[in-house]
């Protein structure tokens, strides 16, 4: 994934997976059907990480859960220009203040 992702590191353009889009320029992710919003900039630790993802692993079917997981590691590989474990858990390490980089659209 992170050999597509090289290609887009400078692409600004909202990226959509099922009923999730990310946007790049504000730093969230949101449900296209329930205008439900994860401003991502306020997840810093490997512990806020889990508990979005259980939180919207648990929401009923319609909420397209599966694709929100895969959006959140595509953005979080997007902003950190890295993996999402080595970002967030490297080698298994609990990381705390993580510092979200604002991108700005050109």
């Amino acid at each position: 994934m992170l050999d597509q992702m090289y290609e887009e590191w400078n692409d600004y353009s909202p990226k959509i997976m099922g009923e999730w889009i990310f946007y790049k320029d504000k730093l969230t992710i949101e449900n296209l059907v329930t205008s439900y919003i994860v401003e991502l900039e306020y997840i810093n630790s490997s512990g806020e990480l889990l508990d979005w993802i259980l939180q919207l692993s648990s929401k009923p079917d319609g909420w397209d859960s599966e694709n929100f997981i895969k959006l959140l590691i595509y953005a979080i590989e997007w902003n950190f220009h890295g993996s999402a474990q080595g970002v967030f858990c490297p080698s298994g390490a609990n990381k705390i203040d993580i510092k979200w980089r604002k991108q700005n659209a050109l």
